[in-house]
């Protein structure tokens, strides 16, 4: 086709070309192929309409009928996804530890347990510790503690039933006077070598018989449901020359939201009755504490009135305001901690021979009151592991006891309480550095500024103490530890006789200490390890009081085994 339409053009031009050239004509020449153009014409945009001027509306009136049309969805049952949880860690029921040491020392410790279980838990431990050994220049130092310990706890619906009996049973010497017969206080005799002080008079006997109760709720720590705890304790404490305290307390706290009110109110009460001979003192204490707490994303203020008194042979009432703030100064990890508290309590007997056993038996009670604490923290962490934790606080406390020499009876070697009122200023600072569950070190320091009204000095009361614990844990196979634990100089109070002058007063130094402790554990098998303690390994003969040393370089080897 392309080919004839081609052929057609060329006849056709050469066609013109004859007719120009005929004679009597004039020539044209024409150069370039010809191109034809169609050119441009008007298109009518116009549509045609008719316009119908007889057509009629008519109104159209319909209903819609809606009917429901029953559908039938089936669900193919799907196979509920498990999960594999972690294979529960055996757990032996017993354990017990046994070994032997120097000073004559024997060791044993039992524990055992019931398996796990949803509804109950309970257990017994049996402590021993004892020690024959004889510190140089004193009186016999033999001392033994046994401890036992039956636990249990019933766990229901939603709360959960706890209760306890406790018997301790130590026995220790006053052994704090000099057997050397010159004695460079006086250069003269030791007026205690004028006493018999055998082995068995200066023995003494402490004995504690407990039992306790309790109940809790088991509800989340961020549930707002109502929150409870109450307990009931009674103890019977006794010594070897007749001295009693029986102790009756029961405590409680709720805490509740109204509307959108965090509230709280705590509670007890404590009643103390101590005998010796003919001697009786009865007190009972109280204390009622209602609050309200606040909480936000940064901060958090705990606000309460503390009611507290006392009935009896000592009777008060104290009344004060409590606050205790929160600030999240960075992200939740640095924390502002502010506030004030009040406290109203009993210094009992036992509180005492805790602290100080070498006590006299008929030493004074008293309620010490400590009003408007002021205190103020920062606590946070610096990484995953390493973790601050800062306080300080004052405080105006009447009647603070301090242990001082006791010189009523002449030979010393006991101690008893001096009571003054006092101001205090404390810091307590502490690092903690935590690596997973292999390494974990702490250094703490605490300082106590006393500033007795009366007294010359915070008689035995050493104003620094600096500790450090180490522990290390190597494939739960080795384990390590040490601590360190160092006191400033503390100064006890004796008096100089002479026979031109009257006793005068001094207060004697007694000079700091740094003890330091390493100890090793070697598990053989899940069941069977070896255990080594060795203590006071610079040797260094120091005294806690006055006239009582020490024992100085000891060791402390053993195994233990776990059954059941």
């Amino acid at each position: 086709m392309k080919r004839l339409c081609l052929l057609l053009l060329v006849f056709s031009v050469a066609g013109i070309k004859v007719v120009i050239a005929q004679p009597g004509h004039s020539n044209v020449d024409i150069i370039g192929a010809y191109r034809p153009k169609i050119p441009d014409v008007q298109k009518i945009t116009e549509q045609p309409s008719i316009t119908d001027s007889g057509a009629t509306k008519f109104p159209i009136d319909y209903e819609l009928h809606s009917r429901r049309i029953n559908t039938v969805y089936e669900v193919d049952p799907i196979k509920a996804a498990t999960m594999r949880g972690e294979k529960l860690t055996k757990l032996y029921r017993g354990y017990a530890k046994g070994g032997f040491g120097t000073y004559t020392t024997p060791y044993a410790e039992i524990f055992y347990n019931t398996s796990r279980s949803k509804k109950h838990a309970s257990g017994v431990h049996y402590r021993h510790l004892s020690s024959a050994g004889q510190i140089a220049e004193v009186g016999y130092s033999g001392f033994s503690q046994n401890t036992l310990n039956l636990h249990g706890k019933s766990f229901i619906k939603k709360a959960t039933l706890s209760g306890a009996v406790d018997y301790d049973r130590n026995v220790m010497h006053y052994y704090g006077f000099n057997t050397n017969p010159i004695d460079p206080k006086w250069d003269t005799l030791d007026v205690n070598k004028a006493f018999n002080l055998e082995r068995d008079d200066i023995r003494q006997r402490y004995q504690l018989v407990s039992v306790s109760a309790g109940i809790n709720d088991n509800y989340p720590v961020d549930s707002q449901a109502t929150k409870y705890l109450a307990g009931l304790n009674y103890y019977n404490f006794s010594d070897r020359f007749g001295a009693q305290e029986n102790q009756f307390s029961m405590k409680g706290n709720v805490s509740f939201y109204y509307k959108q009110y965090d509230l709280f109110v705590k509670g007890g009460l404590n009643y103390f009755k101590n005998t010796l001979d003919s001697f009786e003192s009865q007190v009972t204490l109280f204390n009622l504490r209602p609050g309200i707490r606040f909480k936000q994303d940064k901060w958090r203020l705990i606000a309460s009135i503390a009611i507290q008194g006392a009935g009896g042979d000592e009777s008060d009432f104290k009344f004060a305001p409590e606050l205790d703030f929160d600030l999240h100064l960075f992200r939740n990890i640095l924390i502002l901690n502010l506030g004030t508290d009040s406290r109203y309590s009993r210094i009992s007997y036992r509180d005492m021979i805790q602290e100080n056993p070498f006590l006299i038996n008929t030493v004074e009670l008293r309620n010490t009151w400590q009003p408007f604490r002021w205190y103020a923290g920062l606590r946070g962490a610096v990484s995953s592991r390493l973790a601050f934790n800062l306080k300080a606080s004052y405080v105006q406390i009447t009647n603070q006891h301090f242990f001082v020499n006791d010189t009523s009876l002449g030979n010393w070697n006991k101690m008893n309480v001096v009571w003054d009122n006092a101001s205090l200023f404390e810091f307590n600072g502490e690092l903690t550095w935590q690596q997973h569950e292999k390494l974990r070190l702490i250094g703490r320091v605490d300082y106590f500024g006393f500033t007795p009204d009366g007294e010359e000095r915070a008689w035995h009361v050493p104003s620094l103490r600096i500790s450090f614990t180490g522990k290390y844990n190597l494939k739960d196979k080795i384990l390590l530890s040490a601590t360190v634990l160092t006191l400033n100089r503390q100064f006890g109070r004796e008096f100089l006789y002479s026979a031109t002058a009257p006793p005068k007063l001094e207060a004697r130094k007694i000079n700091g200490l740094a003890d330091v402790n390493l100890g090793a554990e070697y598990r053989y098998t899940k069941r069977l390890g070896m255990f080594l303690q060795l203590n006071n390994i610079l040797n260094v003969r120091y005294f806690r009081y006055l006239n009582y040393p020490t024992q100085r370089f000891n060791v402390l080897g053993g195994i233990s085994y776990s059954f059941g």
